[in-house]
């Protein structure tokens, strides 16, 4: 069997804080809800009450488009070793000077020279391509505002669709 006992204690001081803040919170939320609400449209303070409206936003959509492009390059054929090199480097005797502090051994730079084919073939590669673009459009979402009530009876915004008895939607600056 298994005993459960509940603690009270005493908040810790750095909780103070956070009860403090989430009181403050509370107290504008209950002030706002309290009838000093305006409207959004006049600004006026009579008889506000909430109301749905429709309004027009611009919503960007990006589209990926996917191609490809052709790429040409060359393989020559096979080169050839040609003659042996052998040259000493890094005497005192050199052109350059070299500065009297630094001590070095003479040392043998040895190297082949070769000699190229005799012709490259041209070859073709398809390169995948990706372009990005991004669209905006008019789009329409539905809000919350307060209105008075002169403001309820105005027609819509003159950009905001209306829907016909046929179901078919027009612009309300239109002609039906």
């Amino acid at each position: 069997m298994s005993s459960f006992s509940i603690s009270l204690s005493r908040p810790h001081p750095s909780h103070f804080g956070i009860i403090v803040a989430m009181l403050m919170v509370l107290g504008t939320i209950n002030r706002s809800d309290a009838g000093d609400r305006c409207c959004v449209h006049c600004g006026c303070q009579q008889q506000v009450t909430k109301v749905c409206r429709i309004v027009k936003v611009d919503k960007k959509i990006t589209v990926t488009c996917w191609g490809a492009q052709d790429e040409e390059f060359l393989i020559g054929d096979p080169s050839t070793p040609g003659q042996e090199h052998c040259e000493t480097v890094c005497t005192k005797d050199r052109e350059d000077k070299l500065d009297d502090k630094v001590c070095s051994e003479p040392k043998a730079l040895k190297w082949t020279s070769w000699i190229p084919g005799k012709c490259a073939t041209v070859f073709t590669k398809t390169k995948l391509m990706k372009k990005t673009v991004t669209k905006t459009i008019p789009s329409y979402k539905w809000v919350i505002e307060d209105v008075c009530a002169q403001c309820k009876a105005a027609p819509p915004a003159k950009d905001a669709p209306v829907t016909n008895s046929d179901g078919s939607s027009k612009k309300q600056n239109e002609k039906l």
